[in-house]
């Protein structure tokens, strides 16, 4: 039987909601600048310093040094701290056009793919093991951990508790986070 529990798992997400509404959206690339004597951020597509100023195709949005802030549990900020909020909210907003929400689901949905297939050959050989009455391998058991879970305690005590030692805990969780470092 499959071992489909997953554990510890982020909250799903509506990846064609995503890619609907990035369809929708200006098209990229964005950029941002910022005027009015530091107090206002644009976000534009197709941004270009003229030399001048700059010219886009179309504005997105404009951030504001005084954003509102109507949460009374919320410590008032400096000024400073509140532009400098604003301009990594800002860099945030243009770093995320439509194309690289695109790429990111193209990305997600293509590790799904694989760890669907690392999953289906693991219960495939599972199911084989079980037809001559041998118990689940230990290196399925791994990888099921390994794939099941985001917690890397979790991982890691899962893992020794198959028998792996330490340094094979290491270089399982090292390779399970090394291509997301990557990107």
């Amino acid at each position: 039987m499959p071992n489909t529990t997953l554990t510890n798992q982020p909250p799903a997400i509506d990846l064609d909601a995503i890619e609907q509404s990035a369809n929708a959206a200006t098209k990229g690339p964005w950029g941002l600048y910022q005027f009015g004597g530091d107090t206002l951020i644009e976000i534009a597509a197709d941004l270009e310093e003229t030399g001048t100023g700059y010219r886009a195709r179309r504005q997105i949005c404009r951030l504001e040094d005084e954003p509102m802030d109507n949460d009374p549990t919320h410590r008032e900020w400096t000024a400073e701290e509140d532009w400098a909020q604003v301009q990594a909210d800002a860099a945030f907003i243009a770093s995320m056009s439509p194309n690289v929400a695109k790429e990111l689901i193209a990305e997600v949905r293509f590790l799904r793919a694989q760890m669907a297939a690392v999953r289906g050959l693991c219960d495939e050989q599972d199911k084989a093991a079980r037809a001559f009455e041998f118990s689940t391998p230990a290196w399925i058991r791994a990888v099921r951990a390994v794939t099941e879970s985001v917690d890397p305690d979790e991982i890691a005590a899962a893992l020794r508790g198959e028998g792996f030692g330490a340094d094979q805990v290491a270089t399982m969780l090292s390779a399970r986070v090394a291509p997301a470092q990557e990107a």
